[in-house]
């Protein structure tokens, strides 16, 4: 009788995103946080309070609402100051602009000739107070309720982010344009990266998947991909709660979106919570790792076959940091030795808490020439 030696388990790392070869620009992996009041001039100074907290915890680059177009035109306007104190602390600054010159694009009778010269002037105003980029809001096609208008809203649309795009394109500072879609349209998002080539086109992939294993990494590898092969950048958008409405869930989809390429963006949801965010020791830690070790701008590898983890395990590699979320209500246990940098729940030594994210610490790999993986 012949006996066989059991044979190993076998480990695949399989490549989701390659790294980016050279200097990236700041825009490609920045963490940004979206103030949540609209910028006044009655409360600029507790803005800038909160972008202060916010820098301090990490965030470089932060997003403030202008809704008085008045702030972007008038020469007594705070904007400048307020972004010129921001900037001094090498922190940058988006502004969203009034976004009424989208709704009812697709109207027959919209008058597009004062639409084009409002939006310019609004982005105009922005850029000369200093503004590293400009949002739109959402795209306009979301607001009509047709498949005529949508359709009609569309073709403007383009019409009038490329114009916006022209105006950017004056300015030294090379200032970026983003905006946002409503859920998660593979078509849609690849129409609009490829007709208006937004910096950042934010949409809500991680937001409106299923909190398992299989759910999450299709719509991580789906999200990287179809950014990926027309070398666009993936946002990753958590909303961010008062401490009092947060789960296990969002905290671990918070901490999974800090460990993956691109954009961190944190839509930040509610009275104090930039005051909460800006405490919270594991965004604290996960965006000192993410900047220390350019989490941002590493390939990313998804494992499979790992001995310890189980089917509803999710296990990422980029750099020299396993990113593992336990979907279980069950704790999940490490290999002995396994140092935990942050955890997005306490759990205890060598332990994933059920419904959580944990970044572990490994030796850097040198991959093998394979298809499989490249760094």
């Amino acid at each position: 009788m012949q006996h066989h030696e059991p044979r190993p388990h076998a480990v695949r790392t399989l490549l989701v995103h390659r790294s980016r070869r050279g200097p990236s620009p700041w825009w490609h992996s920045c963490a940004l946080a979206t103030i949540p009041t609209p910028l006044s001039a009655d409360n600029v100074a507790q803005i800038s309070t909160d972008a202060l907290a916010l820098h301090n915890a990490g965030f470089d680059t932060v997003l403030v609402t202008v809704n008085d177009p008045v702030l972007l035109v008038h020469s007594s306007s705070p904007l400048p100051e307020f972004i010129h104190q921001l900037k001094a602390r090498h922190q940058r600054v988006i502004v969203r602009i009034p976004n009424e010159t989208f709704v009812s694009l697709g109207a027959r009778g919209a008058d597009m000739e004062n639409r084009v010269t409002t939006l310019l002037l609004r982005t105009r105003g922005a850029l000369n107070a200093g503004a590293d980029g400009v949002d739109l809001g959402v795209c306009a096609e979301e607001y009509e309720d047709s498949p005529v208008r949508r359709a009609l809203a569309r073709e403007r649309f383009t019409s009038l982010v490329r114009q916006v795009e022209a105006e950017c394109a004056t300015f030294d500072s090379q200032p970026i344009v983003t905006a946002r879609l409503s859920g998660f349209d593979t078509p849609a998002i690849v129409s609009h990266l490829e007709d208006e080539w937004f910096h950042h086109l934010h949409d809500d992939a991680l937001l409106t998947a299923s909190f398992d294993a299989p759910s999450l990494e299709l719509v991580v590898s789906d999200s990287l991909s179809i950014r990926d092969r027309i070398g666009a950048v993936a946002p990753w958008n958590v909303d961010c709660l008062p401490a009092e409405r947060q789960s296990d869930v969002d905290r671990a989809l918070t901490l999974l979106a800090l460990g993956l390429p691109g954009v961190f963006h944190s839509r930040l949801c509610g009275e104090s919570v930039v005051e909460q965010v800006s405490a919270a020791s594991y965004i604290r830690t996960a965006l000192t790792l993410r900047s220390e070790r350019k989490l941002g701008t590493h390939a990313l590898g998804v494992l499979h076959g790992l001995e310890w983890a189980r089917p509803d395990t999710l296990v990422y590699l980029n750099s020299d940091v396993m990113i593992i979320v336990n979907t279980a209500d069950q704790p999940l246990a490490l290999p002995p030795g396994s140092q935990i940098l942050v955890a997005s729940s306490q759990g205890s030594d060598g332990v994933v808490a059920p419904r959580s994210c944990a970044w572990v610490s490994v030796a850097r790999i040198q991959p093998a020439p394979t298809a499989e993986f490249s760094d």
